[in-house]
C-alpha cells in the first residue's frame, strides 16, 4: 500500500515536471520558428508531436497507476469488512504463549469483544463468543504458574470473561521453547476439539513468520492450514479468507 501511494506520488511529480519542459520547448521553438527558415519550422513541429507524445505516454501512466492505487484500496477494504465489520459469531484467537493476547491481538481482540472502545465505526459488531486458546503453559524460564495468571488478568482488562480463556493441558505436550517445532498435524488435531466444542466459525492466528519469527508462532500457522486442508477436504470450510495456502 505504501508503495502505490509513493508511486502515484512520484509519477505525478514527474507528469508536472514533463509539462513544465513541454511548455518551455513549445514557447522557445515558437519563438525561434517565427524568425528562421521552414526548415526550423519542420523541426520544431517534430518537437512538438514528439512532446505530446511524452504527455500521452505519462498520462497513461498516471491512469494505470490510479486504477492499481484504487485495486488495492479496494482490496484492503475487502479484508476489513471480512474480518471486522460483518458480524461475527464465535471466534477463537489462538496464540502460543502467554502474553502473545496483548503483544500481537490486543487491538483485534477490543474490537471485537468491545467495538465501541475502539477507534471505530458504528459498523463493527461485537462478537456473539471471543475465545483465547494458549497452547503452551508459558513455562520456559519455571514462570509457568505466573504467566498463565497474567494471562487471565490480561484477557480481564481486555474484556473476556474467565471461562473464554483457555489453556491447553493435553494430551499433547506443547513446549514452550525458542527452539522448539510444534507437528502440523498435532496442532490442527487439537484445534479441531477446540472447534467441536465451542462451535468456533472464525480463528485468528499468527501469519506465516509467526509475527515476530519464533518457532512457535511459526508451528501454530502451519497447523491452522492443515486444519483448512483437513476441512475443506471434507466440506467444512467453504470459503477462506485471504485464500491462500503458501
Amino acid at each position: 500500500m505504501f508503495f502505490s501511494t509513493y508511486f502515484l506520488k512520484m509519477t505525478k511529480s514527474m507528469h508536472v515536471v514533463v509539462c513544465s519542459i513541454v511548455y518551455k520547448i513549445c514557447v522557445l521553438n515558437s519563438r525561434r520558428t517565427l524568425r528562421g527558415s521552414p526548415t526550423n519550422l519542420r523541426f520544431a513541429t517534430q518537437i512538438v508531436i514528439m512532446c505530446w507524445y511524452l504527455l500521452l505516454i505519462f498520462g497513461i501512466w498516471i491512469f494505470v497507476s490510479f486504477l492499481t492505487y484504487r485495486y488495492l484500496i479496494q482490496k484492503k477494504n475487502l479484508f476489513q469488512k471480512e474480518v471486522f465489520f460483518k458480524k461475527p459469531s464465535n471466534v477463537l484467537f489462538v496464540i502460543a504463549h502467554p502474553d502473545d493476547e496483548c503483544m500481537f491481538f490486543g487491538p483485534s481482540i477490543t474490537a471485537m469483544v468491545q467495538p465501541s472502545l475502539s477507534n471505530s465505526s458504528s459498523r463493527r459488531k461485537q462478537a456473539k463468543d471471543v475465545y483465547i486458546l494458549c497452547l503452551s503453559d508459558g513455562n520456559a524460564n519455571g514462570l509457568g504458574e505466573a504467566r498463565r495468571e497474567e494471562l487471565k488478568k490480561s484477557c480481564k482488562i481486555l474484556g473476556l470473561a474467565d471461562s473464554n480463556v483457555l489453556i491447553h493441558n493435553g494430551p499433547v505436550f506443547f513446549e514452550d521453547s525458542q527452539n522448539s517445532v510444534w507437528d502440523s498435524k498435532a496442532v490442527a488435531d487439537t484445534l479441531h476439539l477446540y472447534i467441536k466444542k465451542l462451535n468456533i466459525d472464525s480463528i485468528i492466528t499468527f501469519d506465516k513468520d509467526g509475527i515476530s519469527g519464533h518457532l512457535n508462532h511459526k508451528s501454530i500457522y502451519h497447523g491452522v492450514l492443515q486444519l483448512m486442508k483437513n476441512s475443506k477436504r471434507r466440506g467444512i470450510i467453504q470459503k477462506i479468507y485471504p485464500d491462500n495456502d503458501a
